[in-house]
C-alpha cells in the first residue's frame, strides 16, 4: 500500500490511508438504528480473560437485568444464544471469522455494503444489520444509517451504534485493557474520550 502512495516520509494520514484504505466515499448502510433500543439497557461484551473469569456472574446478571446482549466480534467465552447480535467492524477480522457468523444463531451488525464486492456469497443466508463507517479524522459523528468516526475498532462503531439505538445506558464486560504503552491502549482512551465530548451519548458502566 505504501509503494502506491506518496510515502518518502513520515506521515499519520499516510500510514491509515495505508492501513484502513482511502476511504473518500460516504458509506450509507441500508439499516437504520434510529430507536432500534428505545430505553433499553445494553450489556457489551468485548474479548477480555475477565469475560471468562467472570462468566457466571456475566450470565446471571443477562437474567436478572434482560438487558439487550451485544457481543463486540466472536466470542467465545459465552454461549451465543445469551446475544441479540453480534457486532463487527474490522475487514480482515470479517474474512477471517466469516464461517463463525453462520453459527451464531443471531444478526450480525456490519458495514456490509462497505465489504459487499469483496464479500461475494460469502454470508449468504445470514442475517445481517448492514450499517455503514466512515472512517474521518477526528471524527465521532452519528447518523442514522451510518458514522464517522477516527478508528475502525469495533468498540467505537458499536458505541455508534448503540447511541443512535437510544439506549438508555451501556454496561461493559471485557474491556480489560492492555499495558500503558501499548498503542491499543492509547487509541481505547482516545475512543472513550471523544465519546465523553459526544453530546447525546448515552452513560457508560464497567462491570468487569
Amino acid at each position: 500500500s505504501l509503494s502506491n502512495i506518496q510515502s518518502t516520509s513520515f506521515s499519520n494520514s499516510a500510514l491509515r490511508t495505508a492501513i484502513y484504505g482511502n476511504n473518500n466515499d460516504t458509506d450509507d448502510g441500508s439499516w437504520d438504528a434510529t430507536g432500534w433500543l428505545d430505553g433499553r439497557d445494553v450489556l457489551l461484551v468485548a474479548a477480555g480473560s475477565s469475560v471468562k473469569r467472570y462468566r457466571q456472574a456475566i450470565l446471571n446478571f443477562i437474567d436478572i437485568h434482560k438487558p439487550v446482549v451485544l457481543f463486540l466480534n466472536i466470542n467465545f467465552h459465552l454461549p451465543n444464544s445469551a446475544a441479540d447480535a453480534t457486532i463487527v467492524s474490522n475487514e480482515s477480522r470479517i474474512f477471517f471469522d466469516a464461517q463463525l457468523y453462520m453459527e451464531l444463531g443471531h444478526p450480525v451488525i456490519m458495514p456490509e455494503s462497505k465489504l459487499r464486492a469483496e464479500l461475494g456469497n460469502v454470508l449468504e443466508g445470514l442475517k445481517i444489520l448492514d450499517y455503514g463507517l466512515n472512517l474521518q479524522d477526528g471524527a465521532f459523528d452519528v447518523g442514522p444509517t451510518n458514522c464517522f468516526l477516527q478508528w475502525p475498532l469495533v468498540a467505537a462503531y458499536a458505541l455508534a451504534i448503540i447511541t443512535q439505538g437510544r439506549a438508555k445506558q451501556a454496561y461493559m464486560v471485557g474491556f480489560d485493557g492492555y499495558e500503558p504503552h501499548d498503542p491499543r491502549q492509547e487509541e481505547m482512551n482516545e475512543v472513550l474520550a471523544s465519546y465523553a465530548r459526544l453530546k447525546n451519548g448515552i452513560p457508560l458502566k464497567a462491570l468487569t
